[in-house]
């Protein structure tokens, strides 16, 4: 699979996410988090992480 095919399909599985600028065959992806902090009310924070194109089926799978 390439980059942009990847990213692709990252965004249609409801992921944001961008080719690396600094690494070929990487994509950046903010990975969403549910958090609840002390009696504030649920929401949704973004950890940002990098996986090689080989590697996204994996981590969308993982996440469904």
């Amino acid at each position: 699979m390439q980059v942009n095919q990847a990213v692709e399909l990252l965004w249609q599985h409801g992921y944001r996410a961008n080719a690396s600028s600094v690494s070929p065959d990487w994509i950046v992806v903010l990975d969403p988090a549910h958090c609840r902090r002390g009696s504030e009310p649920m929401r949704v924070e973004y950890e940002r992480r990098s996986i090689h194109v080989t590697q996204v089926w994996r981590f969308i799978t993982e996440r469904e």
